[in-house]
């Protein structure tokens, strides 16, 4: 057989094709190389600087933690829990300028997390689906002993506040229910400034967290005595039932005792309340806000209760109508005679388009807007203070019932309170008011004698 000779052209192409095989080759080599280097578990952790949002002046050592897990970079930021002024923190192996002994051992605390991520790692990357997720649940697991959150209950004080509301969920008012997470947040925040973390281990609770967070619930809010009184009896609560629930072995709190508070709670006299019934205004939302409040003077219900209130609640017995219905704030039922004034205001908005559209027989709006409205409709009746919506309620308990000759029993069933001593802190303002009126008009009268 003859060899078969290749033409000019056969070569060329033959040529070509080892090329283009050598650059495949080439890419492929390549392309392996980069999956062997994104297939290696790698670590590395260096700390950084978090301001705080509350106090910008403070902030947290964290560490950030870049992983390549699964053929891709990924990060994780842990808190140390270890708060430092802005002014202490510089970049390297020691994050916390100074020499002190508390600055050392914060030092060595965040070496000591490092070291131990470190370790961690070599044995976590050895999982046959190693995560990102999976290594910071390790970390909160074997670092800092952050299980599931089932588990969390037991350890940390922010979780026994939604614990107590589920077990005491029967029992609370709407009002007094939705109290319980903003006293946590309020924790939280004050953990997060102080501590450096959120997660404030219940066996550190002692008197002087207790002091502490009062002061800042006065320095950083501003509260009131009344406020951050109540603040605090929420906080003993949960604590008191982790108590009793073997969470914590001893109430930390014991001995721990409230300063009266004076109450400065207004009210509207006889004629104060009459010019208020007798405003009248273009504006119909300020005429809205004023029928409001005389309806709750009233009535004697507060501002939560008007809020949920429906037709529904308004129950015909013979000739007499009465509100039945369920306190927001303590879940307590009353029930409340509509007399002739009330009963006009329900007339007036009876046929009003926006109230036949909604349960609510009233045209109530948000709190806020109601209370701007009010302190309109006060300086325009002469009224000396600001009018605001639970000064209706005041106004009830003692113009309208003490002052018509009512009895405490009855007005604590009509104002839904679990106590009479609740009740009766009403005489107490209206003799309080009788006698500084009576003083002043007695010393007015002596001048011109």
């Amino acid at each position: 057989m003859s060899q078969k000779k290749f033409g000019t052209g056969a070569w060329f192409f033959r040529i070509r094709y080892l090329l283009l095989l050598r650059k495949y080759c080439a890419v492929l080599i390549k392309t392996n190389q980069t999956k062997c280097f994104m297939s290696q578990k790698t670590i590395e952790i260096y700390p950084l600087f978090k301001k705080n949002k509350t106090n910008k002046e403070t902030g947290t050592v964290y560490l950030r933690v870049k992983l390549s897990l699964s053929n891709r970079l990924e990060s994780i930021d842990v808190s140390t829990r270890q708060s430092i002024l802005i002014d202490q923190w510089q970049k390297g192996n020691r994050p916390i300028k100074g020499s002190t002994d508390d600055v050392k051992r914060k030092n060595a605390q965040i070496r000591r997390y490092t070291e131990q991520i470190y370790a961690l790692f070599e044995d976590y990357k050895l999982k046959i689906k190693p995560t990102k997720d999976g290594f910071k649940a390790a970390i909160d697991r074997e670092l800092f002993n952050i299980t599931s959150k089932s588990n969390e209950v037991a350890k940390y004080l922010p979780d026994l506040f939604p614990r107590y509301v589920d077990l005491h969920k029967n029992d609370l008012g709407k009002r007094r229910k939705s109290r319980y997470p903003l006293v946590c947040k309020r924790i939280k925040a004050y953990c997060m400034e102080q501590y450096g973390t959120e997660n404030f281990e219940l066996n550190r609770l002692n008197m002087e967290f207790h002091h502490k967070f009062k002061d800042y619930l006065i320095t950083r809010y501003q509260h009131l005595p009344e406020t951050y009184n109540a603040y605090l009896k929420v906080l003993d609560a949960v604590v008191r039932s982790a108590c009793e629930s073997g969470l914590i072995q001893r109430y930390p709190f014991e001995g721990h005792k409230y300063k009266k508070v004076k109450s400065n709670s207004k009210y509207l006299n006889d004629k104060e309340l009459a010019a208020v019934i007798n405003f009248s205004s273009e504006d119909k939302y300020i005429q809205r806000a004023a029928d409001v409040f005389v309806f709750a003077a009233y009535t004697g219900l507060s501002y939560s209760d008007l809020e949920t209130l429906t037709r529904d609640n308004i129950i015909t017995n013979g000739t007499q109508r009465f509100v039945r219905n369920q306190r927001n704030k303590t879940g307590v039922d009353f029930i409340t005679p509509l007399g002739e004034v009330a009963e006009r205001i329900l007339t007036k908005y009876a046929e009003d388009p926006d109230c036949i559209m909604s349960p609510n027989p009233l045209p109530v709006v948000h709190l806020t807007d109601y209370n701007k409205r009010l302190k309109r409709v006060g300086d325009k009746c002469g009224i000396k203070f600001d009018l605001t919506s639970h000064m209706a309620r005041h106004t009830f308990a003692t113009t309208v019932w003490l002052g018509g000759g009512g009895k405490y029993e009855e007005l604590k069933n009509i104002l839904g309170h679990t106590s009479i001593k609740t009740t009766e802190r009403y005489g107490r303002i209206r003799e309080e008011r009788v006698l500084s009126e009576a003083s002043k008009i007695l010393f007015k009268a002596s001048d011109g004698v």
